[in-house]
C-alpha cells in the first residue's frame, strides 16, 4: 500500500510538470523555440537589438503620454472658460480660456505640444524595426496615438487662433 507521502509528492511533481509544459507550449507559441530558450538562459525574450528599439519605443511613449497629459490640461481650462462665460462673447471666452490656463501661458504651452509631438514622431520612425513584429506593432501604435494627439492639438490651436483673431 502506497504512503501518502509518496501520494502527495507524484501528485505535485504531476502539477508541476504540467504547469511547466502549458507554460513552454504558451512560449514557444508566443515567443518562438528561440525566443523561449533566451528566456530561460538570459532572462528576456528578445535579443539585445529588439530590446533595444523597445526600450527607445518605451521612453518615447513615456514623452507622448507628458503630451498627452498636458494637452488634457488644456482642453480642460477651454471646457471650463465655456463653462464660465454666460454669453457667448468670444473676448471674454478668450481671456477666461488664458486664465484658467494655470501651468503657464496658453499659446507656448500649445506651441510646444505641436513641436513636441513633431519630434516624438519622427523619432518613432527613427527607430530601426527590421523584421521585428513587435517593434513594428509598438511603433504603429505610438504612430496612430501621436496622430491623434496632433489632430487634437490641432483643433484647439485653431480654436485658440480664432478666438485671438476674433479679440483683436
Amino acid at each position: 500500500m502506497p504512503s501518502y507521502r509518496n501520494v502527495f509528492a507524484l501528485s505535485a511533481i504531476s502539477l508541476v510538470s504540467t504547469y511547466v509544459a502549458i507554460w513552454l507550449f504558451q512560449s514557444v507559441k508566443e515567443h518562438g523555440l528561440e525566443g523561449t530558450v533566451r528566456f530561460i538562459w538570459e532572462g528576456d525574450y528578445y535579443n539585445e537589438e529588439v530590446r533595444d528599439s523597445l526600450d527607445s519605443l518605451e521612453e518615447l511613449e513615456d514623452k507622448i503620454l507628458e503630451m498627452s497629459t498636458l494637452l488634457e490640461t488644456i482642453g480642460t481650462s477651454l471646457a471650463r472658460a465655456k463653462l464660465n462665460s454666460f454669453d457667448d462673447d468670444s473676448r471674454s471666452k478668450k481671456k477666461l480660456w488664458t486664465e484658467s490656463h494655470r501651468p503657464g501661458n496658453l499659446e507656448k504651452d500649445l506651441a510646444k505640444v505641436s513641436y513636441s509631438l513633431d519630434k516624438l514622431a519622427a523619432g518613432v520612425d527613427s527607430v530601426l524595426s527590421r523584421n521585428m513584429d513587435v517593434v513594428r506593432m509598438k511603433k504603429k501604435f505610438l504612430s496612430t496615438k501621436i496622430v491623434k494627439l496632433m489632430e487634437e492639438a490641432d483643433v484647439l490651436l485653431s480654436l485658440y487662433q480664432e478666438n485671438k483673431q476674433i479679440s483683436e
